[in-house]
């Protein structure tokens, strides 16, 4: 993750999330590099983006202003993404070996 501590760069942001919303992604602003200790935490209450998607307004809110670091990704129905997280990479390889089909994703 970058700071964003340059009005460009807060700019990218912000259209990284236009982009994200445009192409059906349910996206939240996140602390980010702005506070390393909670980068991945929320920056709102996040839970009604699992069932409902942020407006341009939200985002201008939320990103326009610069407060957000960083932007997640809500997974599952509402953004149509699933994920599969392995810990353990010999795991992995096998879920690999047994479902191929599945590890070919974004």
């Amino acid at each position: 993750m970058a700071i964003f501590s340059t009005q460009n760069q807060k700019n990218r942001l912000f259209s990284a999330a236009k982009t994200s919303l445009s192409l059906g992604y349910s996206v939240i602003p996140i602390h980010g590099d702005l506070r390393s200790e909670c980068a991945k935490l929320p920056l709102i209450p996040w839970k009604t983006y699992q069932s409902r998607k942020p407006s341009t307004h939200d985002l201008e809110n939320w990103f326009g202003a610069g407060a957000a670091g960083g932007m997640a990704i809500i997974t599952g129905h509402i953004s149509g993404l699933f994920v599969l997280d392995f810990d353990d990479p010999d795991l992995a390889s096998e879920f690999a070996s047994l479902y191929p089909e599945l590890v070919e994703t974004r």
